[in-house]
């Protein structure tokens, strides 16, 4: 569980730092007192309310690139 920690960290952390910061947006971990199952798959109990995260930007291969239709990336922190 460390370990996911840890790059959820990461992740967060380099989607951050790579916004404008008069841009920058913020996203708040929902808590639980329920233990989710990491599977890549948001169907257990404690994901209901959990906001997602989403209009996110490319920064490799294509700097900048907002997000399409066809390529959407959604993002739930608990």
């Amino acid at each position: 569980m460390k370990r996911w920690a840890t790059l959820i960290f990461i992740f967060m952390y380099s989607y951050c730092a790579a916004q404008d910061p008069a841009k920058q947006k913020e996203l708040k971990a929902a808590r639980t007192v329920e233990t989710p199952k990491i599977d890549g798959v948001l169907d257990d109990a404690c994901w209901v309310n959990v906001p997602i995260a989403t209009d996110f930007f490319e920064i490799r291969p294509v700097p900048g690139r907002v997000e399409t239709k066809d390529r959407r990336t959604e993002m739930k922190v608990l």
